[in-house]
C-alpha cells in the first residue's frame, strides 16, 4: 500500500458581514485509489469479524450480525469514494485576532465556523 500524501494548503478565512479577511494553514491528507481501495477492504473486513463476533451475543445477534453485514460494504463505499481529509490546521480571526484551530474534517471547501473567542460567523476557503 503507498502511504498517504499530507500536504499544507493556504487558507482565506472571511467574516460575510464586514468582508475583514485573514489567512491561515490546513494540512491534507490524499489517497491513491491504491490506498483508498486498501482502506475500505480493510474497513468491510473489520465489519464483517465482528458480524461473526456478535453470533455469540445473545438476543443482540438477531440485530447485529444483519446490521454488520449490511454496514460492510457501505462504509466501504463511502471510504472508496473519499479522496483526502483536512487533518487539521490554524488560523487567525479577522474580528479579534486571535488564534483559530480548525479540526480534522472532511475536505469541502467552504466552511462555517464560530470564533471560538468572540462568536463571529467565519466563512474559510480553499486558496487554488
Amino acid at each position: 500500500m503507498t502511504p498517504a500524501q499530507i500536504s499544507e494548503i493556504q487558507i482565506h478565512i472571511l467574516v460575510p458581514h464586514s468582508g475583514a479577511s485573514a489567512s491561515g494553514t490546513m494540512q491534507v491528507e490524499q489517497w491513491d485509489k491504491k490506498a483508498r481501495t486498501a482502506r475500505a477492504a480493510r474497513a468491510w473486513g473489520i465489519c464483517w469479524l465482528t458480524a461473526i463476533g456478535a453470533v455469540f451475543i445473545p438476543l443482540l445477534h438477531f440485530f447485529l450480525v444483519p446490521a454488520l453485514l449490511l454496514a460492510g460494504p457501505v462504509v466501504a463505499f463511502f471510504i472508496v469514494a473519499q479522496e483526502s481529509i483536512i487533518l487539521g490546521g490554524k488560523g487567525a480571526c479577522p474580528s479579534c485576532l486571535r488564534a483559530i484551530p480548525f479540526p480534522r474534517q472532511s475536505f469541502r471547501f467552504p466552511i462555517s465556523d464560530l470564533c471560538p473567542h468572540c462568536q463571529t460567523s467565519l466563512v474559510v476557503t480553499g486558496v487554488p
